[in-house]
């Protein structure tokens, strides 16, 4: 169980008890009476405390008196009931350990229940911790300071703010002023949940100007609470993570988006489902932005009133229309998605959300597609000027396919080959769906930190050099048949086929097929024909296929196609088959197993031959 720390903050302390709140470790702190930890910084142990020890009954307050910037170390786990602490209004404090840590500042209980951040210039609420939580209940005031709310720590550390129930706690500026509430996740996957209502309440001249200024994060901002009239601004300046708005909001201001997405999730959420309000001068998004516009789900946005926010002037040069489907939500859309402006406006489209969307429609846009969760089902052919990833012209071809996180799923009406349409930006991750069909590329991934991962059932060929570069897995069959087809004829006894894997390792699934195949024709025989990844086996317990083979039966034998290391894991079975006269070489084979684990290959007894170098 991940520890917690209740209370945390009180309003019974003077106005200026918090700049930052650091959270990096995984230990709980409890006191069973008042307790002062007055060192500025060191290890909070027994030894620290001042007024008794710390014991394991939680409920009781224990109060940090710093001064100056400091950092505490957690040195003995126990639970606190409520911290406090004051400091000036340039210090910072944070509380340390190795970890992760699930955290929670909770003011139920307390005379005051709001935690209130004053000072002369910005507060922070951060989470460092590496797949931590931070949670924050009360109501949270704002007077006289900005504040910023984020994490910077590793994988899917995550921040909740609020109640789980929406509106259930507030946020509000209790001065005259403008002030900035700023979302940062500036690393790791998490999101941001902000259940709290936003600007609902406040004082004349006190607006809140929110903004997502994240940097590498890449979770989203998923802000359930509403925007009341107090809120004075909403921009969207994150590249890489989005905000998604899902209450019903009064907020009458202008969005901007600069760069990333910021989602409406249901039409209600964009000024309350007043079509009227939807319009250029309130809704802004520049080049590098998407605007997501909720679909297949309740409350979401119909076709008609996505289109017509499509076809009018809101999106411009370069940036995406979005469709956001959340997760269990499936979305069928037919209409045509053509470039904005009744296709003045050269702009592409979006699949966002982890739900299924379903393009069925002739779309026409010539912009940039982008697939960042989900499922992106193709059920209508894909033609030159036109389909469901859209078109082009000899002078406007179509837009690149950056991959971000989402699948793009082939069906029996298209099976098109977009890889020449495929982002070489780096890190575009490939995830292939063939869905019973078969696919075939005619061009590899050229994005050298990128990936492709194959998954359903059915085949996909690979027929070019990819440009995949990585220490680890480049490649992944997580279902159906992958097969790399170098078409090329070779005459050396020894050759280096093209790298259709990429260069790294191969990595296969449970029940999946990595088939290796040398389809040029040479009657020579003997040859070394070498891909040389390294192979590996996702998880234990799998049963996996390999098979050798070329395209014609005709044409010289005693074919050999050569990869690198492969380690079979425990209770892990291979199935080798080769084909017209194909052998399989590897480098190194290691048999995981024990006395209780054990590996298995299973050779084809007419066909298959493994040759062991190393």
């Amino acid at each position: 169980m991940k520890p917690s720390i209740h209370r945390m903050f009180s309003r019974g302390l003077r106005p200026t008890l918090i700049t930052a709140i650091c959270l990096t470790g995984p230990a709980a702190y409890s006191a069973d009476m008042d307790h002062i930890l007055s060192s500025t910084s060191g290890t909070w142990a027994a030894g620290t405390w001042t007024n008794g020890t710390p014991s394991v009954n939680p409920g009781d307050i224990a109060i940090y008196s710093g001064g100056s910037n400091s950092t505490i170390s957690l040195g003995s786990a126990v639970t606190i009931g409520v911290l406090r602490g004051s400091m000036s209004n340039t210090s910072t404090w944070g509380i340390a350990a190795d970890g992760s840590i699930a955290f929670t500042m909770d003011g139920t209980g307390v005379s005051a229940t709001n935690n209130r951040f004053s000072n002369a210039g910005t507060a922070s609420i951060v989470n460092t911790s590496p797949g931590g939580t931070l949670t924050v209940r009360p109501n949270l005031v704002m007077t006289n300071t900005n504040l910023d709310i984020g994490s910077t720590g590793a994988g899917a550390t995550a921040i909740n703010i609020g109640s789980a129930t929406a509106n259930t706690n507030t946020i509000t500026n209790a001065d005259s002023t403008a002030r900035a509430l700023n979302f940062r996740l500036n690393a790791g996957s998490g999101n941001m949940n902000i259940g709290s209502s936003i600007g609902v309440t406040g004082v004349d001249g006190g607006l809140i100007n929110i903004s997502n200024l994240g940097t590498s994060g890449t979770g989203a901002v998923v802000i359930s609470g509403n925007l009341g009239t107090y809120v004075g601004s909403v921009v969207q300046n994150s590249a890489n993570s989005r905000i998604i708005l899902s209450g019903t909001n009064s907020y009458a201001g202008a969005y901007t988006i600069t760069s990333g997405a910021l989602s409406f999730a249901t039409r209600t959420s964009l000024y309350s489902g007043t079509t009227l309000a939807w319009t250029p001068a309130n809704i802004q998004v520049a080049a590098n932005g998407i605007l997501g516009l909720g679909f297949g789900g309740t409350g979401s946005f119909s076709e008609a009133e996505i289109k017509a926010l499509n076809d009018g002037a809101i999106l411009t040069t370069g940036s995406r229309l979005g469709f956001e489907v959340a997760s269990g939500n499936t979305g069928t859309y037919a209409e045509v998605i053509a470039n904005a402006n009744s296709g003045a406006t050269v702009t592409g489209f979006a699949k966002l959300g982890a739900g299924t969307l379903i393009l069925t429609g002739a779309n026409t846009y010539t912009g940039n597609t982008t697939i960042s969760g989900g499922v992106l089902r193709l059920t209508s052919a894909q033609g030159e000027t036109s389909g469901p990833l859209g078109g082009g012209t000899g002078s406007l071809p179509a837009g690149t396919i950056h991959f971000n996180g989402g699948t793009l799923q082939y069906t029996a009406t298209n099976t098109t080959d977009y890889s020449g349409r495929f982002s070489t930006a780096a890190s575009n991750q490939v995830i292939i769906d063939t869905n019973g069909q078969t696919v075939t590329f005619a061009n590899g991934n050229n994005s050298t930190s990128g990936s492709l991962t194959k998954t359903g059932t059915g085949t996909l060929v690979l027929t070019a050099a990819s440009a995949m570069t990585n220490a680890s897995v480049v490649t992944n069959v997580n279902g159906g048949t992958l097969r790399g087809a170098d078409p090329n004829t070779y005459g050396d006894a020894t050759n280096t086929l093209l790298k259709v894997f990429g260069t790294g390792s191969v990595q296969i699934a449970n029940s999946a097929t990595l088939e290796a195949r040398a389809d040029g024709l040479n009657d020579s025989s003997s040859q070394i024909l070498s891909y040389g990844n390294q192979i590996q086996v996702s998880g234990t317990a799998a049963t996996y296929n390999i098979n050798v083979d070329r395209a014609s039966a005709t044409g010289g034998t005693n074919k050999t196609i050569a990869f690198g290391s492969h380690n079979i894991g425990a209770n892990t079975t291979m199935n080798l088959t080769g084909g017209n006269g194909y052998s399989l070489s590897i480098n190194q084979l290691q048999l995981g197993g024990s006395s209780t684990a054990n590996a298995v290959m299973t050779m084809n007894p007419t066909t298959a031959n493994l040759l062991i170098a190393g």
